[in-house]
């Protein structure tokens, strides 16, 4: 009995050493980005050169200019503002069956950003409503991802279980 104790013991302990924790979530982007094998709304291609043109900065001011980066060179941002008209397009233009599903969560966050709650430059120099805008899109898939489609590892699953951005709050 004794050892069997041990043994669980030490598994938990070996389990919370090598268990993804959710501050390192970030280093793991590359594989969070294909948890769901469905097209993307925003190209992807856009985000390595963009990341390279804001390198240097710290994190709270490079990802915001690196999304709105991103939304510039694939067309939907325009003068500091998203063309969210652009945006459903691209949801309505995806040819795969989860396309009403994306054009849905599209339209969501979409009328969430227009409430008010995804607008706004912050502090820094690139607006935070690009990176907003992609949480949510991001948040949709996860949530609304096909069986099928998912793929299940310890990091993509932790991202679903809501662990580490708890889901209700957008």
């Amino acid at each position: 009995m004794k050892a069997f104790f041990a043994l669980v013991c030490l598994s938990a302990v070996l389990h919370s050493t090598f268990a993804i924790e959710c501050k390192d979530l970030m280093s793991k982007k590359d594989e969070i980005m294909d948890c769901c094998k469905v097209p993307d709304i925003i190209a992807r291609e856009h985000l390595p050169p963009c990341e390279q043109e804001h390198d240097g900065k710290g994190m709270m001011q490079k990802w915001p200019c690196v999304m709105q980066c991103v939304f510039e060179r694939d067309g939907l941002m325009n003068g500091g503002q998203i063309d969210t008209d652009k945006l459903i397009a691209k949801a309505e233009a995806i040819n795969d069956d989860f396309k009403d599903k994306a054009v849905q969560i599209a339209k969501q966050c979409v009328a969430h950003m227009e409430k008010g709650n995804g607008n706004g430059n912050g502090k820094g120099e690139c607006s935070v409503a690009p990176i907003k805008l992609s949480m949510c899109l991001a948040k949709g898939y996860v949530e609304h991802c096909p069986a099928d489609k998912w793929t299940s590892s310890e990091v993509c699953d932790k991202i679903k279980s809501g662990d580490c951005y708890p889901r209700g709050k957008q």
